[in-house]
Formats: structure tokens, C-alpha cells, sequence
């Protein structure tokens, strides 16, 4: 994080020393973010004892980091890099195990977007592209036992197990950015992402289809 705010300042510096052209070409950005997804329904799997439930949803902080090509006065191409923190859960089966785990993903998308000035300091831009999803979610087991009390719950757990998975996803995104000069912008940001996990009918682990980001960040062009 601490290197996509430098290279940033750096971009501010170089922007507001050189003077404001007919059309800026190039940008770069940072948004800090909040991502969140939700915990999906077990359905009819959860008839299967061997299915652990809940889902595995939850929200955590992170970072989008991205430059941009203008190719017209409305649109450009853009290449994003977003990168979250870890979230943590714990789900059940109907043979007494109990599964501990921690779930982080990162993304990077190709966009295409549209800009559309709605005052003289305000516009709206609109984006969508392809992403690539990688998702770690690694996990520990333990036996559920019962207590000296008589309360059940898991016992020690057991090594740590995952890996990284890769799965091809669509973007789409609405920032509304306020110019504070002519090479820099800020506003608020949000991102929604369609991944075409399996469900726990067809042996996925849990993790929601439609994870969505928003925040806030600045972005400058020279």
C-alpha cells in the first residue's frame, strides 16, 4: 500500500508542475476500499453430511491500484490491480468436523470506460471489463467433542491446507470524480464482480458469487 500512495505522489508532483494540455492521454490512481461478500444458502446440500455450513462470507479493507490510456475525449482503457485483506469463519458438517478457515482475494481487470462530464469540476465514469480472480482460502480441521461441561465444540486443529485457485470473472464499475485541477480528480468509487464460483451443489466450498467494493480515490492524468 505504502508503494501504491508514493508512486502516486509522485504522479501529483509531475502533474502539477507540467502545464494542462487539450486532453490529458495517461493516468494512474489509488482508491482505499471496502469488500464485502455475503454468506450464500446451503440449499438442499445441506442434506449432504459431508457439506460444511455456512457459506463463507465476510468483508475486509484493501487497495485498487490503476493507470489508464485515453483513446477519446469520453473513453479509455484501464488496467487495475486490487488487492483485500483476510477475513475468517468457521463452518460445520454432519460428521462432528469443524473447518477453520481465512479467505483472501486479489483481482486484476482490464476496463473499458466511459467518461461523461456532468458540471464544469463533476463527471461520472462508467466501466466494465473482464477480471482474473485469484482466491486463497486455506483451512484447518478438528473434531467437534464434547466438554467436561457438555458443551460440544472443536477440539485441536489440525495443519493448515489450500491453495491459490484462478477463476475468470466480469467487472463493473461508478466512480464520480470532482476535479480539484485540470490533471487531478477524487471521489468515490465502487466496484461489482461477477465470479462464477461452484455453489455447494457442485462441491464449491462456500464463497459467494457477487463480491462488491466501494471507497474512495484520487486519480491524476498528464
Amino acid at each position: 500500500m505504502r508503494v501504491v500512495v508514493s508512486v502516486l505522489a509522485i504522479a501529483v508532483a509531475l502533474a502539477t508542475s507540467s502545464p494542462a494540455g487539450a486532453q490529458d492521454a495517461i493516468s494512474v490512481g489509488a482508491s482505499v476500499i471496502y469488500s464485502t461478500q455475503s454468506t450464500p444458502s446451503v440449499g438442499v446440500a445441506a442434506n449432504n453430511p459431508s457439506v460444511f455450513a455456512p457459506g463463507i462470507g465476510g468483508s475486509a479493507s484493501g487497495f485498487i491500484a490503476d493507470a489508464g490510456l485515453r483513446v477519446s475525449s469520453r473513453v479509455s482503457f484501464n488496467v487495475e490491480w486490487s488487492d483485500t485483506g483476510t477475513f475468517h469463519g468457521l463452518q460445520f458438517n454432519g460428521r462432528d468436523v469443524a473447518r477453520e478457515f481465512d479467505h483472501h482475494d486479489r483481482m486484476v481487470s482490464g476496463l473499458i470506460e466511459a467518461h461523461q462530464t456532468v458540471l464544469s469540476r463533476l463527471s461520472l465514469a462508467l466501466a466494465s471489463g473482464p477480471s482474473f480472480v485469484f482466491d486463497y482460502t486455506p483451512f484447518r480441521l478438528a473434531a467437534v467433542t464434547s466438554g467436561p461441561d457438555g458443551r460440544r465444540a472443536p477440539g485441536p486443529f489440525g495443519p493448515e491446507n489450500g491453495s491459490w485457485t484462478g477463476t475468470l470473472a466480469l467487472t463493473f464499475s461508478a466512480d464520480v470524480q470532482v476535479a480539484l485541477s485540470s490533471h487531478v480528480r477524487v471521489g468515490p468509487t465502487l466496484r461489482g464482480h461477477l465470479i462464477p464460483r461452484d455453489s455447494f451443489e457442485t462441491g464449491g466450498i462456500g464463497l459467494a458469487s457477487t463480491v462488491w467494493r466501494f471507497g474512495a480515490g484520487c486519480q491524476v492524468s498528464f
